[in-house]
C-alpha cells in the first residue's frame, strides 16, 4: 500500500463572482446581407447563446424564407442587392415582429430602428436579444 501525506493548506479562496449571462428566451433571426462571412461571427455567437440564425443573401431569398419560417425578428442591411432597405422592410413586417437593420459603424441605424451593429460580439448581441424580451 502506498500512503501520500498532503501538506495542508487554508480554505480556498471564495470564487470571484462571474456576471451571468441573464437568461434569455431562444428566438430565431432571419439576417440578410450578401456576404456570408459578415455573418459568421454574429451566427457563431448566437449559435453559442442557443439562439437560431438564418442567413439570406439578398431580399428575395429572404421574403422567401420568411413566409414559409416563423421569426423573431428580420435583420437586413441597407445594402441589398435587389430591393431598397425601406421597401424590404415594409414587405417583411407581415412576417415578424421586429424588423431591422444590421448596422455598421460607417452606416448607423437611424433613431427608433431595431439594429444589430457589426461586427457584432456578445455584449452587441445579448444587447438586441434582450430588446426582444417581452417587457415586465
Amino acid at each position: 500500500a502506498l500512503t501520500v501525506v498532503l501538506p495542508l493548506t487554508g480554505a480556498p479562496a471564495p470564487a470571484t463572482k462571474v456576471q451571468a449571462q441573464p437568461e434569455l428566451a431562444t428566438h430565431t433571426l432571419l439576417l440578410v446581407h450578401p456576404d456570408a462571412a459578415a455573418l459568421r461571427t454574429a451566427i457563431v455567437f448566437l449559435g453559442g447563446m442557443d439562439q437560431r440564425a438564418v442567413p439570406a443573401a439578398n431580399a428575395s431569398e429572404a421574403l422567401e424564407c420568411a413566409g414559409r419560417f416563423r421569426f423573431d425578428a428580420i435583420l437586413a442591411t441597407r445594402q441589398l442587392p435587389d430591393l431598397p432597405w425601406q421597401e424590404f422592410a415594409q414587405r417583411a413586417r407581415q412576417y415578424a415582429p421586429v424588423i431591422g437593420l444590421l448596422a455598421t459603424a460607417s452606416d448607423p441605424a437611424p433613431p427608433g430602428v431595431p439594429a444589430l451593429r457589426l461586427p457584432a460580439d456578445e455584449g452587441e448581441l445579448l444587447r438586441f436579444l434582450a430588446t426582444l424580451e417581452p417587457g415586465p
